[in-house]
């Protein structure tokens, strides 16, 4: 997206709340003498507003809500079909957290997991279909956060088919590892969907790393990796999907190397195979806002047949908030020419936005503002402060005021 969409997103939205307000320089309404500031940049395209599906506990055969759970909890074979687990906390297990083996129709929703060796794993030992990972907290796992396995070579093949991972926060992954990467999201099934998902703070290997075809979209990845892996990384090990065909959109990655990265075609995992049968042949790159070094980076051979990479309306680099970028803030009295230093805002990685706020202003006055960021991205905008109670206000997609 370019640099002018999102600020146009700010400034309709904000006019949209404030109808006195031209679209080219929006108000806002604080307290008495302070202004909240929140603001994300790098903002997901609206359509990433994807809010966790409501389950009627009435629909599944088994439900295991609100327990504390500290040894592996097994959803394994057919008597565990329609299964689902929420508001659970599952930690100290002394190994996975949730381990999912031949099983139909799973929904883990809502679930804190930590201090384990894997958040959620699927086996590769016996493949299991439509298993959706929701609006979970994952943290301080020894080893990969989320794993669905694939095992392309067995007889039958085992696979977990349209695995859905979506809402989850996942943090500090991989902290057992010495060399070998661990991920914060490690996906290997055929045809998958993973939207919508924080990751942030420190992790071992890529942030997602994914090894069949499917859908990656309106992710953030923020954080440091321990061994200088990737934001999001397609790596060729594993069997492509029906689809034969990988998307990824709508991103904020924000990594110390490669954002975007489809790595070179490689073996098929447990037997060898050479590329390129097993390998995706059709790849969408599309929307995504990346800092990385590079950002986007796919292997030379990919810009062959049979292969297919569409790249295209991308923002990369400068445009991008992060924890590096700094960004500093300016105001003045509306008609005023000498501006005054703010303190700097600081970028919260979890919420993937910069907060701070602005103090000892004026009552009932009128403020003009600018949050420039050391990339030399700015943001300018009016804002007023009240003499009375803040009205209540939805946050516009990239900028929030409040007291």
């Amino acid at each position: 997206m370019k640099n002018f969409l999102f600020l146009g997103i700010l400034l309709v939205l904000i006019h949209g709340l404030f109808g006195a307000a031209s679209a080219a320089e929006p108000t806002a309404v604080s307290t008495l003498d302070s202004i909240g500031l929140h603001w994300s940049p790098n903002a997901l395209d609206p359509s990433c507003d994807i809010q966790p599906t409501v389950y009627d506990a009435a629909d599944f055969d088994h439900v295991i809500e609100g327990l504390e759970i500290t040894s592996t909890l097994r959803i394994e074979g057919s008597g565990d079909d329609n299964t689902l687990v929420r508001n659970c906390t599952i930690h100290g297990t002394g190994g996975i957290g949730i381990f999912i083996k031949n099983v139909n129709n799973v929904v883990i929703q809502s679930c804190e997991i930590y201090d384990v060796t894997f958040g959620v794993k699927t086996s590769s030992q016996g493949g299991s279909t439509n298993i959706v990972v929701d609006n979970n907290f994952i943290h301080d796992v020894s080893e990969d956060g989320v794993k669905a396995n694939q095992h392309p070579t067995s007889n039958p093949t085992v696979d977990s088919p349209n695995f859905i991972a979506r809402n989850n926060r996942v943090t500090n992954v991989g902290l057992g590892q010495t060399t070998h990467g661990r991920h914060p999201f490690y996906i290997q099934s055929q045809d998958f969907l993973i939207e919508n998902n924080t990751v942030y703070g420190a992790y071992h290997a890529n942030g997602i790393s994914i090894r069949s075809s499917g859908i990656v979209r309106c992710n953030t990845v923020s954080g440091r990796s321990e061994i200088n892996k990737h934001g999001i990384r397609y790596h060729s090990d594993n069997e492509k999907g029906p689809s034969n065909l990988l998307v990824i959109e709508h991103n904020n990655v924000v990594s110390d190397s490669i954002g975007i990265d489809l790595n070179r075609p490689a073996l098929r995992k447990y037997d060898n195979q050479s590329p390129p049968d097993h390998v995706v042949k059709n790849f969408i790159i599309r929307y995504n806002t990346v800092d990385g070094s590079p950002d986007i980076h796919w292997d030379s051979a990919y810009d062959n047949d049979p292969y297919s990479v569409q790249v295209y309306d991308n923002q990369t680099g400068s445009h991008v908030g992060s924890s590096s970028n700094k960004c500093t803030v300016q105001y003045r009295e509306l008609g005023s020419s000498v501006w005054k230093a703010g303190s700097p805002l600081s970028f919260d990685d979890a919420n993937n936005e910069y907060t701070g706020s602005m103090v000892n202003l004026k009552a009932n006055t009128e403020y003009q503002m600018e949050l420039s960021l050391q990339t030399g991205l700015k943001a300018t905008f009016t804002a007023k402060t009240s003499s009375g109670e803040v009205p209540s206000l939805n946050p516009p997609a990239n900028l929030r005021i409040k007291d």
